[in-house]
């Protein structure tokens, strides 16, 4: 049936249906129904449907196409502002944030992703991955013989792990990852073979294999966060998308008009960056030092232990299911829910609005306090985050209550309101030397003639008021609109 009524309902299958249909509803009102139904589904259903001023109709098959058949799946929904649901209930937050939709939704991982990709359709994979290993562990560590790496044992210079056979822990960790992540790891241990980044850096390969063979030992989220590593650790800045993408718009033989996209397109992919940094910084501030604290307050080291590794994933999952946003590292959904607390209620409110003071920058707990033994207003539930019986991070981030979850967004939301990002962002900018000639393309677009006359032609005098030294924010968010990197605020 192209639609289904709830009156039409009246069997166990049609009550998992109802439930598989509305994943929001809550299962605790659900199952009270059934309960005072004395266990009869087709009473149960007379009593839902009385809840509702007119019968339910449900497009079934529409909701089924739409519903996402991964998590990889789910988390490229929840990446797209358009068609991201629950971002429409938090739109008062999301017209905070001073950055494009785009640039929060989006990360250097994905770029690095994106490279990695078009590298191995350029020049597909064809060797084994047994091989690969062999050619990435004997680069590493100097070895004669790729096929004398499978029985090396050595330690690597970082002290990731005590050491091991890294040969093994690369095969081991390839056949842990789903299916779509094994070809990008493999390519990514290609192309740290590659001649170029062996003479670069021979030490930068002995810290992955250490990194590969401590994930190898530990859980899935673990997994997850070396896999991201290695990937980023396998691309260098000068092999990324934005530079082919925008190549030939930079050719000196190209129009003005295309000249100056030219230099607006360079900016935008340099934004990424401090965008990212500043995703961190908030993640930390906002979810992982006040959850840390509370922990220690509490006494529970082994849930503090388990917040960077566990509780991210949860708090990931919350943040790109409600706003969009997605940061370095994407969220395991399948993980399980630990390493989380409550920690509105279970810390003090004075210790929590200095954690979440974009000030402080995202700073260990430790130091804004002063490695003050930390005390909780009270004990929370453990390993729970607004939601009951929910196991794994994708389910909290879907049932959790939102009420509840609003503060947590708001904060967040404050590290990239216009006042903050602005200077943050023009100061990147202008601390990096090459970009400095794409910011005074576009200073001269904006700036009247007075203007850079006064500013002797360039932009960080137009930016920076040099006898008050202060800063024109008006200026810069004029110059980052421009850039596309802000949002047009006019009117």
């Amino acid at each position: 049936k192209e639609t289904i009524s709830i009156q039409t309902m009246t069997s166990k299958h049609d009550f998992n249906q109802l439930l598989l249909l509305f994943p929001n509803v809550e299962r605790g009102l659900m199952q009270d129904i059934y309960e005072s139904s004395d266990r009869n589904y087709q009473v149960a259903f007379q009593n839902l449907a009385s809840i509702f001023p007119s019968p339910p109709v449900v497009n079934v098959t529409s909701r089924v196409t739409k519903r996402p058949s991964s998590d990889h799946e789910q988390i490229q929904q929840w990446s797209n502002p358009t068609e991201n649901q629950d971002r429409q209930h938090f739109q008062d937050i999301t017209a905070k944030i001073a950055i494009v939709p785009e640039l929060m939704a989006s990360s250097h991982m994905d770029q690095n992703m994106a490279v990695l990709k078009e590298i191995i359709q350029n020049k597909p994979i064809v060797e084994p991955i047994n091989t690969t290993v062999e050619s990435f562990v004997a680069a590493a560590f100097n070895l004669r013989s790729p096929s004398g790496c499978r029985s090396f044992v050595g330690s690597d210079p970082g002290g990731i792990t005590s050491g091991g056979n890294f040969y093994d822990g690369c095969i081991a960790l390839y056949h842990s990852l789903p299916e779509w992540q094994r070809p990008l790891f493999h390519g990514a241990l290609r192309e740290m073979c590659q001649p170029s980044n062996i003479s670069r850096d021979r030490t930068h390969l002995q810290i992955t294999c250490g990194l590969i063979l401590r994930g190898s030992r530990e859980c899935n989220a673990r997994k997850q966060e070396v896999f991201f590593n290695v990937i980023q650790r396998s691309i260098r800045g000068e092999n990324h998308p934005s530079d082919s993408a925008i190549h030939t718009a930079g050719n000196p033989s190209t129009s003005s008009e295309q000249q100056i996209e030219y230099h607006k397109m360079k900016l935008f992919a340099a934004a990424m960056t401090p965008i990212d940094e500043l995703k961190d910084c908030a993640f930390r501030a906002i979810f992982l030092e006040p959850t840390k604290m509370y922990f220690r307050a509490v006494g529970d080291q082994t849930m503090e232990g388990d917040t960077e590794v566990h509780g991210s994933n949860v708090y990931l999952a919350i943040l790109l299911s409600c706003l969009s946003i997605k940061l370095s590292r994407s969220p395991l959904l399948s993980d399980e829910v630990k390493g989380v607390a409550q920690i509105k209620e279970g810390l003090k409110r004075a210790d929590l609005e200095k954690l979440w003071n974009p000030d402080n920058n995202g700073a260990r707990w430790q130091t804004i306090f002063r490695n003050k033994y930390p005390s909780a207003r009270r004990r929370v539930n453990r390993n729970r985050f607004y939601s009951e019986g929910y196991t794994t991070a994708k389910q909290v981030a879907i049932n959790c209550d939102k009420k509840s979850v609003e503060p947590y967004l708001v904060a967040y939301a404050r590290f990239f309101e216009h006042d903050l990002v602005i200077p943050r962002l023009c100061n990147y900018f202008l601390s990096q030397d090459h970009l400095h000639h794409h910011l005074d393309a576009i200073f001269l677009q904006l700036a009247t003639e007075e203007e850079i006359e006064e500013s002797n032609r360039e932009a960080k005098y137009w930016l920076w008021d040099v006898l008050s030294g202060e800063f024109r924010v008006d200026r810069g968010s004029q110059m980052l609109q421009y850039a596309g990197i802000l949002k047009d605020v006019r009117g």
